[in-house]
């Protein structure tokens, strides 16, 4: 379960931005089914859901590949070569901020032996390598330093917690350009921090619904083969949000070793047989959505030949069922891509009703769909805007913490359109002669 993610000098955002998942506190609190208890202290609730608005360019995809790129560095950085370059982006308008590192944080409770263990994690990074690294564990109340590694500094590696061979060899085979947590608990399988290697790496799942979906509808496909229990949320899904499709059924079909051939044109006989024997007995899964015809009968259709907002529909529901059986994060920009905003609205109903003590979820998301703000769909604390400065700095603002916050009830929606929160476009006219 996420806490907080931090981030600065990344993309557009140049000083320290914070995203919290943390609830509000005080009266007047609504919709505590959007929350979950704080393992640490009952009294206090984490978010399941944040909402990040602002215009374009503001900087809220941006927002989000700050915590992918954080996520994807703890689990690939230990297969980088001594000489690869790190795929950081500082921020590019100023001289002293594309000299300088990016800095990530996460303060985050992941499963350790059965219980749920808080922990604080970043580093600072450049392109070249590694500035610092740090680990701090709370099993108890007071701060376990697990590690604290710091680059050109006389006692580079810190940290009593992780002693013994496995912390020796890690720390001997790990480069400058390498994270030492991705290392140790990717490769060395650290037993202390192999487990949360893992939870890390494997439970984010990163969805960008404006651009092609293929690649997570092959999955959302196999699991719908695979799964009974996501197959039978699927159909609730397709059947009750006014798709027309009455049922859906996915088989798994051979590999069609022509169409190989067809897709590796130029290639040579022996690599197009080489990977052919490697995809052999795999093949592919059929998607068949079924519709009720003009007669009553029952008339299969290939699922690819669906609207793209039905697809979305499906690959969404995917997602949330991931991330609900993980118990992880799910990462969604532009969530509204080709969908209805009552099914932006459904689908955001389904997961708050998925995520649970048990199963302990959370998402966020950036989007335009104002109708979220009205209406209860959203709480205030799980609302956060996202500006540019003059300076194309971007900034970050929850709703809650507003130096004006609505009040209980008050049309939000009307609020922001009329740019009493910000984080709206100034359109000038345009004059446009030809």
């Amino acid at each position: 379960m996420i806490i907080e993610f931090r981030v600065s000098n990344f993309r557009s955002i140049l000083s320290e931005q914070t995203l919290s998942f943390l609830a509000g506190t005080g009266k007047n609190i609504e919709k505590m089914d959007h929350c979950l208890h704080l393992p640490e202290k009952k009294s206090r609730h984490l978010l399941k859901t944040l909402a990040v608005y602002g215009p374009n360019a503001s900087g809220k995809s941006n927002l989000l590949k700050a915590i992918k790129f954080m996520i994807n560095f703890i689990g690939d950085s230990h297969r980088q070569d001594e000489a690869d370059l790190i795929p950081v982006e500082p921020f590019q308008l100023s001289a002293e901020s594309r000299q300088s590192p990016s800095q990530f944080e996460l303060i985050f409770f992941a499963p350790v032996e059965g219980k749920w263990v808080r922990f604080q994690y970043g580093f600072l990074v450049d392109r070249e390598r590694v500035h610092e690294e740090w680990l701090y564990a709370y099993p108890k109340i007071r701060a376990q330093r697990w590690l604290h590694r710091q680059f050109d500094d006389e006692k580079p590696w810190e940290g009593s917690a992780l002693n013994g061979d496995y912390r020796k060899v890690a720390e001997e085979r790990t480069n400058d350009n390498t994270l030492f947590l991705s290392k140790a608990g990717g490769q060395e399988k650290h037993p202390q921090l192999g487990p949360l290697y893992r939870w890390l790496k494997d439970s984010v799942i990163f969805m960008d619904m404006s651009k092609g979906i293929q690649k997570f509808e092959a999955g959302a496909r196999q699991a719908f083969y695979e799964q009974p229990a996501f197959a039978a949320l699927a159909r609730e899904v397709l059947q009750k949000t006014d798709t027309g499709i009455d049922d859906a059924s996915v088989e798994l079909a051979p590999l069609n070793e022509e169409k190989v051939h067809a897709v590796l044109p130029g290639v040579s006989a022996g690599v197009k047989q080489a990977v052919i024997n490697k995809m052999r007995g795999i093949g592919t899964f059929k998607m068949e959505a079924i519709h009720t015809g003009t007669d009553g009968g029952a008339y299969p259709i290939p699922f690819e030949d669906e609207s793209w907002g039905t697809r979305r529909l499906f690959v969404l529901t995917w997602a949330l069922y991931q991330s609900w059986k993980g118990g992880g994060l799910l990462v969604v920009d532009e969530l509204e891509a080709s969908l209805h905003p009552l099914l932006a609205r459904a689908l955001l109903d389904v997961f708050h009703g998925l995520s649970s003590e048990e199963n302990p979820s959370q998402m966020v998301f950036s989007t335009h769909q104002t109708h979220l703000l009205n209406g209860g769909h959203l709480r205030r604390d799980q609302v956060w805007f996202a500006s540019k400065s003059r300076q194309g700095c971007t900034t970050l603002e929850s709703l809650w913490d507003y130096r004006k916050p609505p009040r209980k009830g008050e049309a939000v929606e009307k609020g922001y359109l009329t740019g009493r929160y910000g984080a709206i476009p100034f359109i000038d006219e345009v004059e446009w002669h030809g």
